[in-house]
């Protein structure tokens, strides 16, 4: 197991354990070191808090699984062109990637 990819989780889930009275919109961006942890997102997508949940992928592995784990996730396949979403989000998960030009382009959107 990936103990940072724990530590997002468990913020993740704190995040909505302190906001019972919130609907929360939350957003994955997942490049190739989370497709094994795809699965985990399932217990935080069934709490009664969540609003909705997107992922964002340039991975079509990364996207088919998710389409496979389960349908109320909003699965969105490009290079993380996250104004493409036009949306705001709660919580924003993002396990740093190692490529920097990636993870620059990933916070400047």
């Amino acid at each position: 197991m990936d103990s940072s990819t724990d530590l997002l989780l468990n913020a993740v889930n704190l995040k909505i354990e302190t906001t019972p009275n919130t609907q929360l919109d939350l957003l994955f961006i997942a490049d190739e070191n989370t497709i094994d942890h795809l699965e985990r997102l399932l217990p935080i997508i069934e709490k009664s808090q969540i609003n909705s949940l997107y992922l964002v992928s340039n991975r079509v592995d990364v996207i088919e699984k998710t389409n496979k784990i389960h349908e109320k996730i909003h699965v969105h396949f490009n290079d993380f062109k996250l104004s493409s979403l036009d949306k705001k989000f709660d919580i924003v998960f993002y396990r740093i990637s190692k490529e920097k030009s990636l993870v620059h382009y990933v916070f400047n959107s």
